[in-house]
């Protein structure tokens, strides 16, 4: 499931002791020319990993797209899986609600999962994937199928994709709930599953989410 319950790594940047704590810290503060200068004088350090995660993974959690970008021209790698939680870099862009940043990721290549790409928004994505295979759409993946990861994170344009492709809201998750009850669970002021993103797009999230409830509602009342 795509809680983002405790990713992203302490926010307190400390003294580095090292080269390789050096270059973590340039990527965290966005000196995007620290960090190419660095790869310059050492260029292992793309493959720097701390607490498991890439430093992909900290400049997407940051925000700090000159630095992703930086970081994939040197051939970090886009898909690269933190050891914790088996999530890729963008989907940490996601957890912290930098969709600026999502998309920028998606645009430099990154392989998003089906049911990720709803949670993400990714609309043309999600629009493509169908067409090449229809059988994904109700597919679960981990937490639920598609309708349930863009119900988790507010996603009405992808929600009213899925269910015109005929995406079933009366199947449950891995939790035993539906895409509706997702929704009213996170369009609530204390909803808990996206705690981790920044506040402007949790308000998004809380908002958009009553519209996905108000549409899964409709649509199961409709039969």
């Amino acid at each position: 499931m795509i809680n983002g319950s405790t990713v992203g790594g302490n926010n307190a940047l400390e003294a580095p002791e090292t080269s390789a704590e050096a270059f973590l810290l340039a990527v965290r503060k966005g000196d995007a020319r620290a960090v190419s200068t660095m790869l310059d004088r050492d260029a292992s350090l793309i493959d720097t990993r701390t607490d498991g995660a890439t430093a992909l993974h900290f400049a997407a959690w940051e925000d700090h797209a000159a630095v992703v970008d930086v970081l994939l021209d040197r051939g970090a790698d886009i898909d690269a899986l933190d050891a914790e939680h088996g999530m890729l870099p963008i989907a940490w862009a996601n957890e912290h609600g930098h969709m600026d940043l999502v998309r920028h990721l998606h645009q430099r290549g990154a392989s998003v999962p089906f049911q990720l790409a709803a949670a993400f928004g990714l609309i043309d994505e999600v629009s493509d994937r169908l067409r090449e295979d229809p059988t994904v759409l109700n597919e679960p993946r981990g937490y639920g199928t598609a309708l349930h990861f863009a119900a988790l994170w507010g996603q009405p344009s992808v929600v009213r994709l899925l269910l015109d492709a005929g995406a079933d809201p009366g199947l449950p998750n891995a939790n035993g709930e539906l895409a509706q009850a997702v929704a009213r669970r996170q369009a609530r002021p204390d909803a808990r599953d996206t705690m981790l993103v920044v506040e402007r797009r949790k308000n998004e999230i809380q908002r958009d989410c009553v519209r996905v409830a108000e549409m899964l509602e409709a649509h199961l009342a409709a039969g």
